[in-house]
């Protein structure tokens, strides 16, 4: 049999809802019970997962890891050097940067000074560390963390960035081809694809971290 069906009549469907109903009404207590653990379930599913993970990765990335950093510092060197596409922004000596997965804003530091930074992040609950990051930086004229996937970003205007920069993203995302096709298409003619990722082989100490909580 290639395909099995299963169908319930009106008349079924009721008399199953009617029992359940009965069921909720003589054992209250236990239907109680189940709907809060039900709630709670749903609620870390869709929210306090996030929330949590958010406030971990914000207390985590508080420790500095020089040798990391060092490293960023070197490799983003390169976006003070580049020259915008948009003649308003070369008038300016400055370019526009769209972070994928910017998180709390830990890359503030590593941007050139007077850039545009949008920000794209899946994790509304970053919101408020990235705000407090930001503000520590205000020669960099960031915008609020638009809320989606970097899979599925198409609020970013097609051939509107000079650079784009991900950093610990590309391993946790759920379609590594079509984030590549939505970077291609926000890049300007011209620019620049930045990313940086802590593999088993360079951060051998910390790799069992990003396979226990990388975020779906």
């Amino acid at each position: 049999m290639d395909r099995f069906e299963f169908t319930v009549s009106l008349h079924e469907y009721k008399r199953v809802s009617s029992l359940v109903l009965e069921y909720a009404r003589i054992h209250k207590r236990s239907t109680y019970i189940g709907a809060g653990v039900v709630a709670f379930l749903v609620a870390y599913k869709f929210s306090l997962r996030k929330r949590w993970f958010a406030w971990l990765f914000n207390v985590s990335t508080r420790e500095k890891f020089e040798k990391y950093d060092d490293m960023k510092r070197e490799f983003f060197k390169p976006l003070s050097e580049m020259a915008s596409h948009d003649p308003g922004l070369r008038e300016e000596n400055s370019i526009k940067i769209l972070e994928v997965g910017v998180g709390s804003g830990t890359n503030f530091e590593f941007f050139p000074e007077g850039c545009h930074l949008v920000a794209v992040d899946p994790n509304p609950f970053f919101g408020q560390y990235y705000d407090k990051n930001r503000s520590k930086f205000p020669n960099i004229k960031s915008t609020e963390i638009i809320v989606a996937k970097g899979e599925d970003m198409d609020a970013v205007k097609s051939d509107s960035v000079d650079a784009v920069v991900m950093t610990l993203v590309l391993c946790s995302v759920s379609d590594v081809h079509q984030i590549v096709r939505q970077v291609r298409r926000v890049l300007a003619p011209g620019g620049k694809f930045y990313f940086i990722e802590h593999v088993k082989e360079w951060d051998t100490k910390n790799h069992w971290f990003e396979g226990a909580f990388s975020s779906s």
